[in-house]
């Protein structure tokens, strides 16, 4: 059985293709433990691959623009091996690239282990496949060296290659030299497909690995050299560089649910938590919990949308508000949501979200400000019953046991306060 497949986005250009092949044709693992998907992203004529000893096909989409994670996603779903690699067009593996990645995968790990190897830059204009076998093979001189990106080799040196993790750290993992197991990558959604434009795209799923529990791990022994400097390098001009990067951002803040990537106040498709209310509330009940919980400019709470499981359709006058849903909380928003806070039926909050997260802070959870992905659960007890509160990562880890605590955070609603008294502030 193939061991581990190597899915390589492409568009129109041969000569970078064949240089990563002849990469490919060198590795230390044998051949027939090897499947190789060329994914073309919608070229104005198909690849040539060659005569190769390891099994290769192409995989083609049409051009609707740079689609390299929908080219890479296609790619992973023409293959069968239980370990995924993600090779660019333009990044040539060392001898032992993919032996060294599968032993890193093959490390212990609660759900799995997401490897970036070491991608270095040269340049490789004029290297001929010819001229990369022989440089990779030591018999002639290495290309012209160019510097890599200081940041990341310093954020691998103070993680010790990503061993010390936080929730920032999918930061750290590109696509260009990214492995995984297939299971992970499945449990975790895969590439977005509706990723367009470059960038982005191996953040997004890093982090979505990363909630579902897998670890990280930078691999510095597992090179691949780049065709050329790293981004911040190749722009002509400041604000061209910058505007490419503040639209990847932009892309971004739609998909990850780390505060810090998306600023505060604007409203996006995936919330950093997911509020569950139990119950079928009718829409005065609805309303009023609703706005107690979604009034908070506390962040991250502020950043919340709610779902209400009991109820086929929301009452008709809440049907203007696109944080409120009727339904199960969809599995997409669940991969990317950082907390997921069950309510037990309408309630109105005396202490905001920060008395949650006090309430945790208080039993040990962390410290003020630490990250809810690193929290244990919580069953938080209060007059209106029991609060749970799970972190998505913690959940999908296994965690320990479930930790109770008492605050009053949340009290009954009172039916027997119209919605105009509670909103006028006469009650």
């Amino acid at each position: 059985m193939t061991r581990i497949a190597v899915v390589i986005p492409w568009y129109d250009d041969q000569p970078g293709l064949d240089r990563v092949l002849a990469g490919l044709d060198g590795q230390t693992v044998p051949a027939r433990d090897v499947e190789i998907v060329v994914a073309d992203d919608g070229s104005p004529k198909p690849p040539s691959l060659g005569g190769r000893a390891h099994a290769i096909s192409t995989a083609y989409q049409e051009d609707r623009g740079f689609r390299a994670a929908a080219a890479r996603d296609l790619g992973v779903r023409r293959t069968s091996a239980p370990l995924l690699a993600f090779l660019d067009a333009d990044t040539v593996p060392e001898p032992g690239y993919l032996q060294t990645l599968i032993e890193s995968l093959s490390e212990p790990s609660p759900v799995g282990i997401v490897a970036v190897g070491r991608r270095r830059h040269a340049d490789l204009a004029g290297c001929t496949a010819a001229d990369v076998t022989r440089w990779l093979a030591g018999d002639s001189p290495a290309p012209p060296e160019l510097p890599e990106p200081a940041w990341l080799r310093r954020a691998y040196a103070d993680s010790d290659d990503l061993r010390r993790c936080d929730d920032r750290s999918y930061r750290f993992v590109i696509s260009a030299v990214l492995a995984l197991p297939r299971e992970l990558y499945e449990r975790a959604g895969g590439f977005d497909a509706g990723f367009v434009g470059y960038g982005g795209e191996d953040w997004d799923l890093a982090h979505r690995c990363w909630l579902a529990g897998a670890d990280l791990r930078h691999v510095p022994t597992a090179v691949a050299w780049h065709d050329g400097p790293d981004f911040a390098g190749r722009a002509e001009h400041p604000d061209a560089a910058r505007d490419v990067k503040d639209a990847e951002t932009l892309q971004l803040a739609h998909v990850l649910t780390d505060p810090h990537a998306r600023g505060a106040g604007l409203l996006w498709r995936f919330p950093h938590t997911a509020v569950v209310l139990r119950g079928a509330p009718c829409a005065g009940a609805l309303a009023a919990t609703a706005s107690s919980i979604l009034a908070s400019t506390i962040l991250p709470a502020a950043d919340a949308q709610l779902w209400c499981p009991g109820l086929p359709e929301l009452p008709d006058q809440l049907e203007g508000d696109p944080r409120l849903h009727a339904g199960h909380v969809p599995r997409e928003v669940l991969r990317r949501a950082r907390l997921v806070v069950e309510l037990p039926a309408p309630v109105i909050l005396t202490r905001g979200w920060a008395g949650i997260v006090e309430a945790a802070v208080d039993a040990g959870a962390g410290h003020p400000g630490s990250s809810p992905a690193s929290w244990a659960a919580y069953d938080v007890a209060t007059p209106a019953g029991l609060v749970r509160v799970r972190p998505t990562r913690w959940t999908a880890r296994g965690g320990g046991p479930v930790t109770s605590v008492t605050a009053a955070v949340a009290l009954p609603l009172d039916s027997t306060i119209s919605l105009e008294a509670r909103w006028g502030g006469w009650a």
